[in-house]
């Protein structure tokens, strides 16, 4: 990873990273209960190898400072979708927040 002094710099690598290597996605259900009848889920996911992790980090760094934030998504993923299926208990993921 190049040396990135500013934070305007770090910033921009991160965007040029995610760029490359991210992937955004919106997918739409039907769902009669739903107020307009359907259902939005944005989706951002941007993955690298074990021994480049580094990005990784400097990202969570970078733009997830706010660990706050992250809880109170987590807890509204949950409370809106309490019964669906995922990978990680709520409890394994708010471990992670630690």
């Amino acid at each position: 990873m190049p040396a990135l002094k500013k934070k305007r710099n770090i910033q921009e690598y991160i965007s040029g990273y995610v760029d490359g290597e991210g992937c955004f996605s919106v997918s739409f259900s039907k769902r009669e209960k739903f107020l307009v009848g359907w259902e939005t889920k944005p989706s951002f996911s941007v993955s690298q190898n074990e021994d480049r992790a580094q990005i990784l980090f400097l990202m969570q760094k970078e733009l997830h400072k706010n660990k706050d934030g992250l809880r109170k998504i987590l807890d509204l993923a949950f409370q809106m979708n309490p019964s669906g299926k995922r990978k990680y208990t709520k409890a394994e993921m708010q471990k992670a927040l630690r």
